[in-house]
């Protein structure tokens, strides 16, 4: 029997994702971890995520995460909904690479604090990641070299005994342009 995606209940916030959340809020509450972002309770997404797509169903990716400034890294969960299909029944690669991507964006943001832009994203697609399931994400900081930030995330079953994907992403601070270009609107990037 076809799945019908035209039910908004193809992308909610399932029990099982629940489950994880509160099991991830729990070590955020007892190491330290602050919460910066829950599809399933905050109203609105954050504009700057490209994660925050939504349909007549719903949001495409729900997901919550976890950060720790001192240490440099994020943690959280994501539900792929049913748009977010590649084949049947698992989340296409454009919208895994989208998680890797907003997870490490958002956690560069936040312990650099800089205006920057994706300059490599390199995604290792290790085993199928499956639709309307929770996965488990983590991302941290590996080096900042002048310019260059450099970050590792990864995605994983619920348990973390199963690796679906893992990502390296080096972004670029554009901070200095960004000033430039304010002084002088007519400059382009180079």
């Amino acid at each position: 029997m076809a799945m019908d995606i035209t039910s908004s209940a193809q992308n909610t916030w399932l029990p099982e994702t629940e489950e994880v959340y509160t099991r991830l809020l729990a070590r955020a509450e007892r190491d330290g971890w602050v919460p910066i972002w829950n599809s399933n309770r905050d109203p609105a997404p954050p504009e700057y995520l490209f994660s925050r797509v939504t349909t007549e169903n719903g949001l495409v990716i729900h997901h919550a995460m976890f950060i720790q400034e001192e240490e440099k890294k994020l943690m959280g969960v994501c539900q792929f909904g049913e748009e977010a299909q590649g084949p049947k029944g698992l989340a296409h690669g454009g919208a895994i690479a989208t998680m890797h991507d907003d997870v490490t964006g958002e956690l560069t943001g936040r312990v650099v604090g800089m205006a920057i832009l994706t300059a490599s994203l390199t995604i290792n697609f290790k085993r199928p990641t499956p639709l309307r399931s929770p996965v488990l994400i983590e991302a941290h900081v590996d080096k900042i070299e002048g310019k260059k930030i450099f970050l590792k995330s990864c995605m994983k079953s619920p348990d973390g005994g199963t690796v679906y994907s893992d990502g390296m992403v080096l972004y670029v601070n554009i901070e200095s342009q960004l000033r430039a270009a304010e002084e002088n609107p007519s400059q382009h990037y180079e």
